[in-house]
């Protein structure tokens, strides 16, 4: 699950950095809010955290110090008068963030709330695609940059050994709203992350403390709503039946307006760690999720099973049968093999794609406000057996799996903490994520918080953000966001940051798209409440998942090298009996790797990591 998510978590990033950000209901602009990464992902939150909670739970000698710093959640930090550190003076941070995929930083709105309100300018350090080796680099020079976000603990305790972490620990007195509202994840850093010196050097991020069934899923699966209808909506009872439906579609739509062909799957490759991704996505239509080498199926009580991801029983073979047979009916795109996940955005967006997938960022920008008004675009089609697993409504009190840092030799350390803090603030992400009050937002009644129409324009993408930029910018650019972006606002009619989901849908209203599917499933609000109603729909538990060690991570990476080539092989076989013979090859093959070894640990890592974070929980 752990290193799943954190990929989904990144693909999500990279597609909202190419879709307008804030969309509306749910196929707007083929945008999400951000979920989670991994560990205990989430998408809501509990905005009563206090220091006093953090000060009760945590054993360390601290406490003291934390529960008199940190009255309550959005304080502001004081910065000392060290050079370059008070209020009025302006320093430039460096911060390097492995999960960033940005060059430069056009930081746009969102600079310019940083300046004003902090006097902070940032400098990204690039990954240049490759953050495993920039990451080793900086620590084999034995300093980093002021800023830096970790995607794994691996790399998070060696700098911890190396000293070139500054620990948190011994200035929370800056980092009242760290405290007040990510306590849970200071307290896991201690206790499971501090590389045994029972402190912590750093904290998780998006962090939400309950989950919320608010607003609108990201998951689908996704299908061309309008093609749907024309056929009539057939009943669809399981993931199979989605075949003869799309077939029927292709057949009616051969092709687009200019020409190009159409096809019910287009795949690629881009985001492949140890499986086809896009063939293991199709676990959160199931009922289940994955970490490491094992599926995970969780049952209404609670409880949950484990099947090895090489079993005959497990969804990830189901998902490869599947796309096999859609290639057999002419369904898969033949790209697929070599194109891109940029390609794929394009077709999609030209209307090339019938399945827009199991997320709402795999079919680019079809769902224009033009095409939703006239009710043509992807919307989620429920089949019967299906059950949704809502990983964007879990709690993640832990984090996401990814961390932020402060490197040791940084020589403007308030600030450091000052921006860091920022963003573990309620008001501080409200204003990363949306601007300032009067361009794309603003309140009526009081305190009720709407889209205005110049930020309908900017969702839809004719016109920037007021200082240039898309909303969002302000944690995408860098995938840095203390505190989820689902987060409820008690100063905003308990409203969540991402306007995605406001209740006050003033210049927004339904378009014709929407409209109709929601009056075709009689959806009252959002598709959150509606799939758990209907008990399609379930909120895994939190898990603090942990890296694989080096000798099950060598293992699971043959073994996975193996899977993705067989699995692509599978796909494309010419016929059942290749496509038998792929798989069970693949599966001794593994077996003779050690695969037993690596379910084992999978098994046992993931039930004690269940286990772990219950305590987190608030």
């Amino acid at each position: 699950m752990n290193k799943l998510k954190g990929a989904l978590a990144l693909a999500l990033a990279l597609a909202l950095s190419l879709t307008a950000a804030c969309s509306g209901n749910t196929g707007a602009s083929g945008s999400a809010a951000s979920p989670a990464a991994s560990n205990t992902s989430g998408s809501a939150a509990d905005n009563s955290a206090n220091a006093t909670t953090e000060a009760a739970a945590s054993p360390s000698a601290n406490a003291a110090t934390e529960a008199a710093a940190s009255p309550s959640a959005d304080n502001a930090a004081s910065p000392d008068s060290a050079d370059g550190n008070n209020p009025q003076d302006v320093v430039t941070l460096q911060i390097f963030s492995m999960p960033s995929n940005a060059v430069i930083l056009d930081q746009s709105y969102w600079g310019d709330i940083l300046l004003k309100d902090l006097g902070v300018k940032l400098e990204i350090i690039p990954t240049g695609g490759q953050p495993d080796e920039k990451m080793q680099t900086l620590m084999a020079g034995g300093s980093f940059p002021d800023i830096v976000v970790f995607t794994d603990n691996t790399h998070f305790t060696q700098a911890i050994s190396n000293n070139m972490l500054v620990c948190l620990d011994d200035h929370l007195d800056k980092l009242p709203n760290m405290v007040a509202n990510a306590g849970s994840a200071l307290r896991f850093m201690r206790d499971s992350n501090s590389n045994g010196t029972g402190k912590a050097y750093g904290c998780g991020i998006g962090v939400i403390n309950n989950p919320v069934l608010t607003g609108d899923t990201y998951i689908g699966p996704f299908l061309r709503w309008d093609y749907y209808k024309e056929l009539g909506a057939p009943q669809i009872k399981t993931l199979e039946d989605f075949l003869p439906v799309l077939k029927q579609m292709q057949d009616a739509h051969p092709t687009t307006e200019d020409g190009s062909k159409v096809y019910g799957f287009s795949l690629f490759k881009d985001w492949d760690s140890g499986n086809i991704t896009l063939a293991n996505y199709y676990l959160y239509l199931e009922g289940s999720d994955s970490f490491g080498s094992t599926e995970i199926k969780y049952n209404d009580d609670g409880t949950f099973k484990f099947t090895s991801r090489l079993d005959d029983g497990s969804v990830y073979y189901k998902a490869l049968k599947f796309l096999y047979n859609a290639n057999q009916m002419g369904l898969v795109d033949p790209d697929s093999l070599t194109q891109s996940f940029g390609d794929l955005q394009t077709k999609a967006t030209n209307g090339q794609v019938l399945f827009g997938g199991q997320f709402n960022f795999l079919y680019g920008s079809f769902n224009t406000t033009d095409n939703m008004s006239k009710g043509i675009g992807f919307m989620p089609v429920y089949y019967d057996s299906e059950r949704v697993n809502m990983l964007d409504a879990m709690a993640s009190p832990t984090g996401n799996g990814w961390y932020v840092g402060l490197g040791s030799n940084t020589k403007y350390l308030d600030k450091c903490l000052a921006y860091v803090d920022y963003m573990y603030s309620i008001d501080g992400m409200w204003k990363m994520v949306n601007g300032n009050q009067g361009d794309l937002w603003d309140v009526e009644n009081g305190n009720d918080p709407y889209v205005t129409q110049t930020g309908v324009d900017i969702i839809n993408g004719t016109t920037p953000m007021q200082g240039g930029g898309k909303a969002m910018d302000g944690i995408y650019a860098l995938n840095f966001n203390g505190i989820s972006e689902a987060t409820l606002n008690p100063s905003y009619n308990n409203q969540p940051i991402n306007c995605n989901n406001w209740a006050n849908i003033k210049y927004r209203p339904d378009t014709a798209l929407i409209a109709d599917w929601k009056n075709f499933y009689n959806i009252k609000t959002g598709s959150k409440a509606y799939l758990s109603e209907k008990g399609k729909g379930f909120v895994p538990p939190a898990a603090a998942t942990p890296s694989m060690p080096d000798d099950i991570k060598n293992i699971y990476s043959q073994i996975g090298d193996l899977v993705k080539t067989a699995s692509w092989k599978m796909v494309f076989a010419k016929d059942q009996t290749t496509f038998d013979s792929l798989w069970n090859d693949v599966k001794t093959q593994a077996a003779g790797l050690g695969l037993d070894n690596v379910n084992q640990w999978s098994m046992n890592a993931y039930t004690q990591a269940v286990t772990d974070a219950a305590k987190y929980n608030k």
